[in-house]
């Protein structure tokens, strides 16, 4: 029968365990908080809206365009602007035809993030990663 011993078997151990718990923390909080803050810091957008799942260890973060004010003034705005001209039409006139130029559906072929935003995210999650996810060697 053999038997054998090995020195400082807790010493690795503790630091194996040091590196699941630092890894389960980066899944479960890590990524949702840093996406989070990168909403208020650099979007500055009062709630972010993060869902978090984690026990599948991952986070999405729903990105809206623009603020809730602008949307309903501009849905406001489309509706006012359709029932004008579905009125107008009805009834041929100068007016009507005045009325169809003059209506500008509002629509944006913007990119929703620029590219320094999404630049400033992937350097966050980096930095968040080399932090949370670097381990030291104890002697």
């Amino acid at each position: 029968m053999f038997n054998i011993e090995i020195d400082g078997l807790s010493d690795v151990q503790r630091s194996v365990s040091q590196m699941l718990s630092n890894l389960k923390y980066v899944g479960e909080v890590g990524i949702g908080k840093t996406l989070g803050d990168w909403q208020v810091e650099n979007v500055h957008r009062l709630k972010p809206f993060v869902r978090r799942y984690r026990r599948a260890h991952r986070a999405d973060t729903l990105f809206r365009a623009h603020s809730l004010k602008e949307v309903l003034r501009s849905r406001k705005y489309q509706r006012r602007g359709a029932r004008k001209l579905a009125r107008l039409v009805a009834h041929p006139s100068v007016k009507a035809a005045h009325a169809f130029s003059t209506f500008q559906a509002q629509t944006s072929t913007l990119p929703v993030l620029r590219q320094e935003l999404i630049d400033d995210l992937t350097r966050e999650l980096s930095e968040m990663l080399v932090e949370k996810v670097t381990w030291h060697r104890n002697d």
